[in-house]
């Protein structure tokens, strides 16, 4: 005769309550009801299962081996279940996002007030990182990343792409007639982006040189302002860092490459399409590149 290969989920709730203290009279608290419900509902946990879940005590109760086994997969199938329905409740009221330090400071938090004055149901939050944000684990829901190629295995919408640029004050400016001449001064490299200076000198043609000095930053907001206090010249990404460098009167001695070095892109993860909120910040989100003239040509 066959069976339900599903076990009845109102059994298994007061099941995993009761094995966790191995007390009915605790899942009964937990649970609101009575003790001989709880152990009615057992009961029928252990007809469907064919075995015992409980020895059973004038006093106590104590899980059985299969009980144990079974507590433990209820139990992370439940942590499951609870994890999907706090995403299902929150889709349309927030949204987690993982932002690169330098497009948040310099391209998103400027616009930020036009998203909550078009979107006043959806609360961002907003963690800054340069680390990868990881969606098998971490409680993410869109990511924004930088790469030399689309990000795979989850939903990928490509954004701009952007190109090295090297920075500094119009004084040390004036004293760079060609990249060759950057072997004179400080180069400011960023950690999260190694081999950066590297990539740009071949890209125009000329060996990695060995340079004055090295000065080195985890993020490029860092690298802009000690360029902007005569330290060093940065490498920054255009477009990105356009409105960075004007703000702080850095400028461009070798003007912009055409040709891109990587690509911002917007990734979440599949099975999340169809949200109302991804779609909404997805939309959005390429409307002001559109508006600002920053998606690649």
């Amino acid at each position: 005769m066959s069976r339900d290969p599903l076990p009845p989920l109102e059994p298994l709730r007061a099941f995993v309550e009761a094995g966790r203290h191995e007390s009915f009279l605790d899942a009964a608290r937990a649970l609101g009801r009575t003790p001989s419900a709880i152990s009615h509902r057992i009961r029928a946990l252990e007809a469907w299962a064919g075995t015992a879940l409980f020895t059973r005590a004038a006093r106590q109760v104590t899980l059985t081996k299969a009980g144990r086994a079974l507590l433990r997969d209820a139990e992370a199938a439940f942590t499951r279940l609870a994890k999907a329905g706090q995403r299902l409740r929150r889709e349309d009221s927030e949204l987690k996002v993982s932002a690169l330090p330098l497009i948040l400071q310099t391209f998103l938090i400027p616009r930020l007030p036009r998203f909550t004055a078009k979107h006043p149901g959806i609360a961002l939050r907003i963690d800054a990182t340069n680390r990868i944000a990881d969606f098998r684990r971490d409680a993410v829901d869109v990511a924004i990343r930088n790469a030399t190629s689309p990000p795979t295995g989850l939903a990928v919408r490509k954004l701009l792409d952007v190109a090295g640029v090297p920075l500094c004050t119009p004084a040390l400016a004036a004293r760079l007639a060609s990249p060759a001449d950057l072997k004179s001064m400080t180069l400011i490299h960023i950690s999260a982006r190694p081999g950066g200076w590297t990539r740009w000198f071949k890209s125009v043609g000329l060996e990695d040189i060995k340079a004055a000095g090295d000065l080195a930053f985890d993020a490029i907001p860092a690298s802009l302002e000690a360029a902007a206090r005569g330290q060093g010249v940065a490498l920054g990404l255009d477009p990105i860092s356009r409105d960075a460098a004007t703000s702080l009167g850095l400028v461009a001695p070798f003007g912009v490459l055409r040709s891109p070095e990587s690509a911002y892109y917007l990734v979440y993860r599949k099975g999340d399409a169809s949200r109302p909120a991804i779609k909404a910040f997805t939309e959005w989100l390429l409307a002001e590149l559109a508006v600002f003239k920053l998606a690649s040509r």
